[in-house]
């Protein structure tokens, strides 16, 4: 130190280097915290808790590669699976492009992701898949037996009562 500045600088100077210290992890801790939780609200399917929660941790360096990971994890699940695995739900299509993007996000945040890495080569092959493929057309010889097939009419099913 100069000659000129008083010992009671130095004191206040590590002082203030102590507490930007502090501060800065005080944030880790609950940065941390919103990660498991949102991974538990997201265990338990509560997506918009979940996503709510996770988004927060996404700010923090620490959490952000997990919480974009698990972003991920629920868009890829939203937009691709769900309709195979609740009866009655529908993908919802606006999530695909999120899916991707969380992954994304995940590996610019930590390139050495490994649980990203397999979700974004996922999402990429549930994006590459062929759509639905319509059903084959009738061999002449059963379609003379039982004529041509017709489309129910919309909002009708073959699981409707006669």
């Amino acid at each position: 130190l100069p000659p000129c500045m008083p010992a009671m600088s130095t004191r206040a100077s590590t002082f203030a280097l102590v507490l930007l210290g502090a501060v800065a992890t005080y944030g880790q801790p609950q940065a941390r915290e919103e990660l498991a939780r949102g991974q538990r609200l997201w265990d338990q399917r509560l997506s918009r808790s979940a996503i709510a929660v996770l988004e927060a941790a996404t700010r923090d360096r620490a959490t952000a590669a997990g919480a974009w990971e698990t972003l991920g994890r629920i868009s890829l699940f939203k937009g691709w699976q769900q309709e195979g695995v609740f009866p009655g739900w529908h993908d919802e299509t606006e999530y695909r492009t999120k899916a991707v993007d969380a992954f994304t996000a995940a590996l610019a945040a930590d390139p050495s992701h490994a649980g990203a890495a397999q979700g974004l080569q996922q999402a990429k092959a549930f994006a590459g898949a062929p759509g639905v493929i319509p059903p084959a057309a009738a061999r002449p010889e059963v379609e003379a037996t039982i004529g041509p097939r017709e489309s129910p009419p919309i909002g009708e099913d073959d699981h409707s009562a006669p």
